[in-house]
């Protein structure tokens, strides 16, 4: 039996982008930012991370069309 679940973890580039007031890489971001403060990482901290780590992360997936 297949699982009914599978397609939230598989892309689809027939879907629409989900979420689309947020862009891409803004998502991206606040997902990351989410999960760093869920396991206990302080918001001071992960907001100096990402705006050191974004511009990385961005051209990254520029270069991969995201």
């Amino acid at each position: 039996m297949q699982n009914s679940d599978s397609h939230f973890f598989e892309p689809n580039p027939s879907t629409p982008y989900p979420f689309p007031e947020f862009s891409r890489i803004g998502f991206l971001k606040n997902f990351i930012q989410s999960a760093l403060i869920e396991v206990g990482i302080p918001i001071t901290m992960v907001r100096n991370i990402l705006k050191r780590k974004m511009f990385y992360i961005t051209t990254i997936f520029e270069e991969i069309n995201f």
